[in-house]
């Protein structure tokens, strides 16, 4: 993204032309930003050299998973539709994990006949699935009762999470696994997202490797992600470099001191791809009263969910007026019925005129993938821009007839 002529561009095209030629709203994501954010992971954990698994449920649009299998990434899935993309996308069954919570039957027998490995996530899954397991490798997700996440919905790693085994309930998941015959060969983490300091992923690696002492068939450790990423220009963020250091040294002091050969993974996903997304929105209407200005847009909480449920903080810039004169506090609203459908609150920018476009940065990750056909509004259509190429669409917009799925007719 850059400003020129007081508009946004994304490589030659100016964000109103991208929604002329693509519609609105629009989600456009840079493939350059891709490419930087997995370098500068690569280079902060060099000196373990980890498996890369992309924890798709960010955004699982299948030539975004494409892009990322070329430049080295494996695939962190949640679900046997998140292992379908990922197959097709070309990832071998040896490069795709799942962490999924509460799996049905279904669910594993879909996993295991694709020769993937499941982290266990619950003593239930083996007391009523075991037998599907039989002579399989596998993960545990252990729960190491550790407090991290920037929002209470983001916070997965304590012991009143949903996720995980807590360390009560090892020995009986160990008990399964030797009665059905099954070989551990890792244990996995994910104490949440938006982390920003070591601390709390090195105090909770450490358990993970106190457990793994314990066990030789164990032959990797998954670390799991949570790396933050700026909304704002002064908004915080993970400072990548020195995590990756020090769980590095960490990591490999253990491996040499024990005498273990073990694999590192981690599983970044907003970190990878947020800051290559947008949202791109034309305006609807300007409605004033005594105490506000409210900016109605064509796009809503069903196309990015986030400030409505983790009242998170996206940037929004007017696109087709980047530095006006008439600059003005805004709230912009989107065309949800819902009161909670607030986009941004208490924003200083141009006052937009009706059918200027707005873009909202951020969006690249648990945009499309978290949006909805909500109010029956269509999911937007996505493009890829990738140098001075054409902007290439990735996906398309829905019609109407996409509704009648919805229905048994």
């Amino acid at each position: 993204m850059k400003v020129e002529n007081n508009q946004i561009y994304f490589g030659n095209e100016s964000a109103a032309r991208l929604v002329e030629q693509f519609g609105s709203p629009l989600y456009v994501y840079e493939y350059d930003i891709l490419v930087r954010q997995y370098e500068r992971l690569k280079n902060a954990f060099k000196d373990s050299t980890p498996s890369i698994l992309f924890a798709c449920k960010a955004n699982s649009n299948i030539e975004i998973l494409k892009i990322l299998k070329r430049l080295g990434a494996g695939i962190d899935a949640v679900s046997p539709g998140e292992i379908f993309l990922a197959l097709h996308a070309g990832f071998k069954p040896e490069q795709i994990l799942l962490t999924g919570t509460n799996l049905t039957r279904d669910d594993i027998i879909y996993t295991v006949e694709n020769n993937i490995i499941i982290n266990i996530d619950n003593v239930s899954m083996l007391e009523e699935n075991g037998d599907l397991f039989t002579g399989r490798d596998v993960s545990i997700r252990l729960n190491p009762d550790i407090h991290s996440g920037g929002h209470t919905y983001l916070d997965t790693g304590h012991r009143d999470s949903k996720f995980g085994i807590l360390h009560k309930d090892f020995s009986k998941i160990i008990g399964l696994l030797k009665r059905h015959n099954a070989n551990l060969v890792g244990l996995h983490q994910h104490i949440g997202s938006e982390i920003t300091a070591a601390d709390s992923l090195l105090d909770s690696m450490d358990k993970l490797l106190e457990a793994a002492l314990a066990y030789e068939s164990i032959s990797f450790i998954d670390i799991g992600g949570g790396y933050k990423v700026k909304y704002h220009e002064d908004d915080t963020e993970t400072d990548i470099d020195d995590i990756g250091t020090r769980i590095s040294e960490r990591f490999n002091d253990f491996c040499q001191k024990n005498e273990r050969n073990l694999r590192l993974i981690i599983e970044p996903g907003k970190f990878l791809v947020s800051e290559s997304g947008y949202l791109l929105t034309a305006v609807q209407s300007i409605k004033r009263n005594e105490e506000k200005v409210m900016v109605g847009t064509d796009t809503g909480m069903n196309h990015l969910i986030r400030p409505a449920l983790y009242q998170a903080y996206h940037e929004i810039i007017n696109a087709s007026n980047v530095s006006g004169d008439n600059n003005e506090k805004v709230e912009i609203v989107g065309n949800m019925c819902e009161s909670a459908d607030v986009l941004g609150k208490d924003r200083q920018i141009t006052v937009p005129g009706i059918g200027d476009v707005l873009c909202i940065k951020n969006a690249g990750s648990y945009g499309y993938s978290m949006a909805s056909m909500y109010n029956a509004r269509m999911l937007p259509a996505e493009v890829l821009i990738q140098g001075g190429r054409p902007p290439r669409l990735i996906r398309r917009r829905q019609i109407f007839d996409d509704l009648f799925f919805l229905t048994s007719d």
